[in-house]
């Protein structure tokens, strides 16, 4: 077959899948888990005055059961019905609407912004497991807090930590 006509046949399939419409739920996990697990394998590290990381050992010692760090991603729009479930590099993430609850006493909350020229914000602090009870009520622990940002650079995920000043 003429390798002319392999490329265009190849081209059409490709688009043709690429823009048909997903189904509810359809195709979300593929499109968060790259970028939620490069974000929570960035904001774990040692204890910093300018809140770059979170207290690793802190996050282990709450949100984590053997070697399993447990996390949950929110502020999509729209959240998805079904819970999705993102794992790799010690990490269990999920995202949804009604998530099963860790085996841990918390998990790390990570939310996320909608993303502007392509690059998302994101912060992250550790809350109780069964936060969604009591949505407003904040989780005081010594784990800290971070922010930062996640953008996609060519086929890879890239997230930064912004350093934070405390006036306080």
């Amino acid at each position: 077959m003429n390798p002319w006509i392999l490329f265009v046949l190849v081209t059409g399939c490709a688009s043709t899948v690429a823009t048909s419409p997903l189904r509810k739920g359809e195709g979300r996990g593929s499109e968060y888990c790259p970028f939620i697990l490069e974000t929570v394998q960035t904001i774990l590290g040692p204890f910093t005055d300018d809140y770059t990381t979170l207290e690793e050992g802190c996050v282990k010692e709450v949100a984590s059961a053997g070697d399993i760090t447990y996390a949950e991603a929110v502020g999509f729009e729209p959240m998805p019905l079904e819970t999705i479930t993102c794992q790799g590099h010690g990490w269990v993430a999920w995202i949804g609407q009604n998530p099963p609850r860790a085996p841990t006493p918390g998990v790390v909350l990570v939310g996320f912004e909608e993303p502007q020229r392509g690059v998302r914000k994101f912060s992250a602090r550790v809350e109780r497991r069964d936060w969604r009870a009591q949505p407003n009520r904040v989780a005081v622990n010594g784990c800290g807090a971070v922010e930062g940002t996640v953008e996609r650079k060519g086929e890879r995920w890239i997230a930064k930590t912004v350093p934070q000043k405390l006036g306080w």
